[in-house]
């Protein structure tokens, strides 16, 4: 019997992405590498056969699900991986000045880097900070070595900037990822180069040169406190990716203490859209605290992928629903990207 050969051919060049220096801002600016929930969307489940037991109640609870499985990813605002932001800080606007950093490294990370980082013109990823210790934040963490470049000397440490009971789980679960002594007797492996780097509530840390970034605590469920970051040297952007509840001195750095004027952007939780939920905000949740920080522009990510109507309907559904209070709410998609003055 005939017997096939099978081989693994590459993609053209041509059908790549790539970064187009037409649409890549020239200075500081903010990208969504992922705005879903833990799950993402679409869910597997509403994907495993067409005809479900329950068909009626199927199309209701998977409708949004379906979306996101058709065509590009790279295309269909549905497909959400793990929340995740690039700050891309380049104030000079020259291209050999240009820092990047990344917000949490959740169990899509690889996924991430490989769709959206091609599609920007930035040559490497200089740091990462960790907001807390669920695995839909720091689950891709060994993949970081697949975006570190090879010498000589090996890898070169990238600083992961987190607060002590992250970098307790982290340890727990990636223990082989922790700097250690070097054993002459060991074998050699190669895993991802981290420099873990303490941070504390409302203590300001620059990842990059005059990048000024301050944690600010969050109740992510009662039994967790989850770090959102003000950024900026006007803290003009504000990154509240998990929430169910904010603490009173959060609230008060906010509108009272820290921020000086009103942010140009907020990002933030909300998980569904009509129900309440025991770590998350509901869009009702994520909606009164919008319209008390008042930010010029507000993005919703973390949402549950049934849970919204399909990207655009939604967006619609937003707009009216803050015409008359001077804020352009959205729902954020993967791969979009916002100018940001930092």
């Amino acid at each position: 019997m005939a017997t096939t050969a099978c081989c693994l051919v590459a993609a053209p060049p041509d059908s790549l992405p790539r970064a187009d220096s037409n649409s890549v801002p020239a200075g500081s600016f903010i990208t969504f590498l992922g705005t879903g929930s833990s799950t993402g969307c679409p869910r597997p489940a509403c994907l495993y056969t067409s005809t479900p037991s329950r068909p009626a109640l199927a199309s209701k609870i998977c409708a949004v699900s379906r979306f996101a499985a058709a065509g590009n990813p790279l295309t269909n605002p549905n497909y959400r991986n793990n929340p995740s932001l690039l700050i891309s800080y380049n104030p000079t606007r020259d291209p050999n000045q240009r820092s990047n950093i990344i917000i949490d490294a959740g169990k899509t990370f690889r996924e991430t880097l490989i769709r959206w980082l091609p599609t920007l013109s930035i040559s490497g990823v200089d740091a990462l900070i960790l907001t807390h210790e669920h695995m839909d934040a720091f689950g891709g963490l060994d993949d970081v070595r697949g975006m570190q470049a090879r010498s000589a000397d090996g890898l070169a440490p990238m600083p992961v900037y987190l607060n002590h009971c992250t970098f307790n789980v982290v340890k727990k679960t990636f223990p082989y990822l922790i700097p250690k002594p070097v054993d002459p007797n060991a074998e050699v492996r190669m895993v991802a180069a981290l420099d873990f780097i303490n941070i504390k509530p409302f203590s300001p840390f620059s990842p990059a040169p005059n990048l000024s970034i301050t944690p600010l605590p969050l109740v992510h469920g009662e039994d967790c406190v989850c770090l959102g970051f003000a950024f900026g040297s006007a803290q003009s952007v504000l990154y509240l990716s998990d929430l169910s509840r904010m603490p009173d001195d959060t609230a008060a750095y906010i509108t009272e203490a820290g921020l000086k004027k009103r942010p140009e952007v907020l990002v933030i939780d909300a998980l569904h859209m009509k129900y309440e939920h025991n770590t998350h905000l509901s869009l009702a949740g994520a909606a009164k605290l919008i319209r008390e920080i008042h930010p010029k522009k507000a993005f919703l990510v973390g949402m549950g992928c049934d849970s919204f109507p399909p990207h655009h309907e939604a967006n619609i559904m937003l707009k009216e629903m803050f015409k008359d209070d001077g804020i352009d709410v959205q729902l954020a998609r993967d791969g979009l990207t916002v100018a940001v003055d930092l």
